[in-house]
């Protein structure tokens, strides 16, 4: 029997908090910061951005 093996990440809820959950995101929103520097959230708040112009690269 194979079982898969979930990772614990640190994510955004969809309000912008942190939390660590044992459930593997399945969205992924990348951006770019302050910097120019690429950077992703995953998970909740990854969802809540879909859709947002501030996610263009």
């Amino acid at each position: 029997m194979m079982r898969p093996i979930v990772l614990e990440l640190d994510r955004k809820n969809d309000m912008g908090s942190k939390s660590r959950n044992p459930l593997l995101p399945s969205v992924v929103f990348y951006y770019k910061n302050n910097e120019g520097k690429i950077v992703t959230d995953i998970g909740d708040y990854a969802k809540s951005r879909y859709g947002t112009r501030a996610g263009f690269l």
